[in-house]
């Protein structure tokens, strides 16, 4: 993970993040994982539905937001500890 940080004004900062391929991968394997205890295909139990099965049930639009979402939630609280930041409110 790379980011660029920039202070604006007032107590606001703009930060950028690149994540690597890599990360990415790894969020949407989380995201799958995550989905595969949700779905439910007939001849297999919820939960014990394999990965690539999963994607066919599931959209990729929803495979692509909730690793999006992994990916920021894991870079967010990486950059929180990395650049010990006090944070007063959500990001946006």
């Amino acid at each position: 993970m790379e980011f660029s940080k920039k202070n604006l004004e007032g107590s606001k900062q703009e930060i950028e993040v690149t994540l690597s391929t890599q990360e990415v991968e790894e969020n949407k394997e989380k995201a799958l994982a995550l989905f595969q205890k949700e779905v439910s295909v007939q001849g297999f139990r919820q939960g014990h539905v394999p990965k690539d099965m999963v994607q066919g049930a599931v959209s990729p639009q929803q495979v692509f937001a909730k690793t999006v979402e992994l990916s920021f939630q894991g870079a967010y609280r990486e950059l929180l500890q990395k650049e010990k930041l006090e944070v007063l409110g959500e990001p946006e």
